[in-house]
């Protein structure tokens, strides 16, 4: 066995704390550059951010000199959650302070629909009460508002419901406790059959059903607000669309050139500032890099969907489509996309928004995903609620009206993304 010390040369690529920050700056939204550049203007003092003398005007879509420039400002000041609201709700009643505090663990406890998934077994281990002062708790809860909070199954909360709207109904209660299945299935005859009534008043139960919630916090406490802070705005002039880039904090970063003469004559701060210096070129280059690459993907987005703002359909493109047309990989082409938004005369619109999938019209054309969307949910809005259009029957009617072929199962895909139910289940 002999050893040896050899040399080889090879090429590869290392990832430099500088071309990770390019890579990172490249992804940040508006507001996450703010914060990022605000925490690099305090730790390196070369670097300083002028007061924006321009900025965007949402209201308008222009160019507003006396707006305010840090996007932070048109957020609102954040609200309470569903939970810390139902918690006050709890601790403004006059009720003794063991129950309150059987109301509040079991309130922080309830799922993002309102349900309660541990058993009251599990609520006893935690908190040493007995089993009657807890369940004197749920009864509390299911009080305070929205009715029904801590139900155990969407079955106990629809009867619940049942129980609060029809009191005195108790053959509906009956009918719902014991066949709740086959209802939300719609076999109406297997239920008639066993229960001894006709058909037609089954069907009446069920429509009874379709008014409850499926859940006690439907629609009580919206979503939060998600802001979008454009990047881009595009503005028809001259029957051609320009593309403009909204001044930004990424405009306004700059070195501060005093800064070296404080070094002058200090031996220990040269090599200090010389770094900051470094570090202050390096990121201002990574920024208008960030600019220039955002405006190339942009300008092939609007030139490739220019059917759509004129009020049409969005067209098929791929981020692979894309970066092949400007020159750069796939996966910059995504960063650059990530979390940015541009102003068109259609509204505001995610980037990444613009990117769907090709489906084959004819030997010559294609179509995007959520134009056959579209189709999709056209045909079963204008279908008979009695003789729904089964998922086949929705592909053979895309082929033959619109020359668009698509198998069963992407049509069953497309529907269950949109929301909507199978045939079976939309039949009234």
């Amino acid at each position: 066995m002999n050893l040896n010390l050899t040399q080889t040369q090879t090429v590869g690529l290392v990832m430099t704390p500088e071309i990770r920050q390019a890579i990172s700056l490249l992804q940040y939204s508006t507001t996450d550059l703010w914060e990022y550049l605000e925490e690099q203007a305090l730790e390196n003092p070369v670097l300083t951010i002028d007061e924006i003398s321009a900025n965007y005007n949402r209201a308008g879509g222009e160019i507003n000199k006396t707006a305010p420039s840090n996007p932070v400002e048109y957020f609102a000041a954040r609200e309470k959650g569903w939970r810390e609201k139902l918690v006050d709700q709890v601790n403004w009643l006059e009720v003794e302070e063991d129950l309150k505090e059987i109301s509040q663990f079991l309130l922080l406890n309830l799922d993002e629909q309102g349900y309660l998934r541990i058993s009251i077994e599990e609520i006893i281990g935690h908190l040493s009460f007995s089993k009657k002062k807890i369940e004197h708790a749920l009864m509390l809860i299911k009080e305070i508002e929205p009715c029904g909070l801590g139900c155990f199954t969407m079955k106990e909360y629809l009867l619940y419901q049942l129980n609060k709207k029809y009191p005195e109904d108790q053959w509906l209660y009956d009918i719902v406790s014991n066949h709740l299945n086959d209802l939300a299935e719609r076999r109406w005859s297997r239920v008639a059959k066993q229960v001894g009534v006709s058909t037609g008043r089954i069907q009446s139960v069920f429509a009874v059903l379709k008014t409850l919630q499926p859940h006690p916090l439907t629609g009580i406490f919206g979503e939060t607000t998600s802001y979008l802070t454009p990047d881009l705005m595009v503005k028809k002039e001259q029957g051609t669309y320009k593309l403009t880039y909204i001044p930004s904090i990424a405009s306004s970063v700059r070195m501060d050139p005093s800064i070296a003469d404080l070094s002058v004559g200090s031996p220990q701060a040269q090599p200090y500032v010389d770094n900051c210096y470094k570090q202050a070129s390096w990121l201002i280059r990574s920024l208008e890099q960030r600019k220039e690459t955002i405006l190339k993907v942009a300008e092939v987005i609007i030139e490739k969907q220019n059917t759509f703002l004129e009020g049409g359909s969005l067209r098929p493109m791929t981020l692979k489509e894309v970066a092949k047309k400007i020159d750069m990989h796939e996966s910059t082409v995504s960063r650059a996309v990530a979390n940015k938004a541009i102003q068109t005369p259609r509204g505001v619109y995610e980037l990444k928004f613009f990117f769907s999938s090709a489906l084959s019209k004819d030997q010559e054309e294609t179509v995007s995903a959520s134009h056959v969307k579209l189709l999709i949910k056209d045909i079963i809005d204008e279908e008979d609620k009695k003789r729904p259009v089964s998922d086949q029957k929705l592909a053979d009617q895309l082929k033959n009206d619109s020359e668009i072929t698509i198998s069963r199962r992407t049509v069953a895909k497309y529907r269950e993304a949109m929301g909507i139910l199978s045939s079976s289940k939309r039949k009234e």
